[in-house]
């Protein structure tokens, strides 16, 4: 049996990165100037490591002609980022099954491609990936001696003037914020289910005091803000 198992290539992230940046940096800037997929696919033809890895790996030439124009561009992006060597194998015998497999592979990054469309889809994200990488090792590099502590709460059980204004002040500002309640999970840990199909019901539908939970937490939204109301005459 004839078989080629493409060699991996380790990539040296502290070494190379702002080099490789600089590199997919001018790629991306020509490919997402260009007008149409052929042209992109053409520009690709241009970079030196689609060359190169056709040249190392001829027969996966012959594989281009089961893919189509976007599955060929995907594959040369692919090679373009490092990432074809990594993921590819041939086998002479095997050859429909690795097609299968390279096509099923292809066709998946499509939806990442056009949902990345804005940023240059999968050539993009990767580009995008690396910039958070090397911000990453910048960061590392900083020294810092400043220290962090939480803040004091305040004990609203605890009857005094400083608890009174606070909660006064924050009825008086309640028109400048807003409140999320993240109630619409299951609650399938509280075994939460419908009496009659048994099915899960959220957490929302949780009873407390003759009221769902949801329920309760907009009762006690509309009692904050028709207090609100009363003081400063605004709704």
């Amino acid at each position: 049996m004839e078989s080629i198992f493409l060699e991996k290539k380790v990539y040296n992230l502290a070494g190379s990165l702002k080099e490789r940046l600089k590199e997919l940096a001018l790629i991306l800037e020509r490919v997402t100037k260009a007008d149409s997929l052929q042209e992109k696919s053409a520009l690709l033809d241009e970079e030196s490591k689609v060359g190169q890895f056709f040249s190392r790996h001829p027969k996966f030439l012959g594989l281009q002609v089961f893919l189509s124009e976007k599955e060929r561009y995907l594959f040369k992006v692919l090679v373009v980022i490092d990432q074809a060597e990594h993921i590819v194998q041939y086998s002479k015998t095997e050859q429909k099954s690795h097609i299968t497999h390279l096509v099923n592979l292809l066709n998946a990054l499509i939806p990442v491609e056009e949902f990345y469309h804005q940023m240059g889809g999968v050539l993009g994200y990767h580009y995008t990936s690396l910039q958070l990488l090397q911000e990453l090792q910048e960061e590392a590099k900083v020294v810092t001696q400043e220290s962090f502590y939480p803040p004091v709460g305040v004990d609203l059980t605890q009857d005094s003037r400083y608890v009174r204004e606070s909660i006064l002040e924050g009825i008086l500002h309640l028109g400048e914020m807003a409140e999320l309640y993240p109630v619409g999970g299951a609650a399938d840990r509280l075994k939460l289910q419908d009496e009659k199909t048994h099915e899960g019901l959220p957490a929302a539908r949780l009873e407390f005091l003759g009221y769902t939970l949801l329920e309760g937490m907009i009762r006690d939204l509309q009692a904050r803000e028709y207090l609100h109301f009363r003081l400063v005459g605004q709704q």
